[in-house]
């Protein structure tokens, strides 16, 4: 759309402003989405089997309320998954 607007301001002719020309459009149902979505696979979750101590490890982290207004503290959890 801007190029032809840009041609025909070269030629010397003038109809109507850029976004004049995009609600026009806009109303009679001639502009469409030209960016292709993006389409990703589907994650797909690991199934992790911990045969032995120490292999698989999963992990957590939570805020907890502090004494005082506006403290917190961060718990961290690091649980090995074969001992769950």
């Amino acid at each position: 759309m801007r190029s032809i607007y840009a041609m025909l301001l070269d030629e010397g002719e003038y109809f109507c402003s850029i976004s004049t020309m995009y609600r026009i459009l806009r109303q009679t149902g001639e502009t469409t989405e030209r960016r292709r979505l993006a389409t990703h696979p589907a994650r797909v979750k690991p199934e992790l089997l911990a045969t032995m101590p120490c292999q698989v490890w999963s992990w957590d982290i939570t805020r907890l309320p502090g004494t005082r207004k506006w403290t917190y503290f961060h718990l961290y959890m690091i649980v090995d998954v074969f001992s769950r």
